[in-house]
């Protein structure tokens, strides 16, 4: 003969006091914009843009025609950077330049700019959001 046991359990469940972690996608996977760099029409590198990552850095920029694109095909960049521009022992003046305003609706929150950092052997674009009121 079989004998059926009870079984109690008494659960205590609490609040740990942390807020409930959501994924900012836009900070940890982008936004879904990615900047595209070529010279002489071959693309060099593809970065992709991150929430609070306000500053993108393209290496090894030699002499050449280069076009900054939006990853959708708009234009954001033409530039014709000699070797005066891009190699240099740090005396040339940094090329930089305003592209254009960035916001939200009608509501203007900064810059974005572009310059060009001469290097010994070769330059750096560097690619800036500038925020006023971020």
């Amino acid at each position: 003969m079989y004998k059926v046991a009870e079984y109690y359990f008494l659960v205590e469940a609490f609040d740990g006091g942390t807020d409930y972690y959501r994924e900012s996608y836009t900070r940890t996977m982008g936004r879904g914009i990615e900047l595209v760099l070529y010279r002489d029409d071959e693309m060099l590198e593809r970065k992709m843009i991150y929430e609070g990552k306000d500053e993108y850095v393209f290496e090894n920029i030699a002499p050449g025609q280069y076009r900054l694109k939006h990853a959708h095909d708009g234009i954001l960049w033409r530039g014709d950077l000699s070797e005066d521009y891009v190699i240099g022992s740090g005396k040339k003046a940094t090329k930089s330049e305003a592209l254009f305003e960035i916001g939200k609706g009608e509501e203007v929150l900064g810059e974005l700019f572009v310059k060009v950092l001469p290097g010994l052997e070769a330059g750096k674009l560097v690619v800036e959001f500038r925020y006023d009121n971020p």
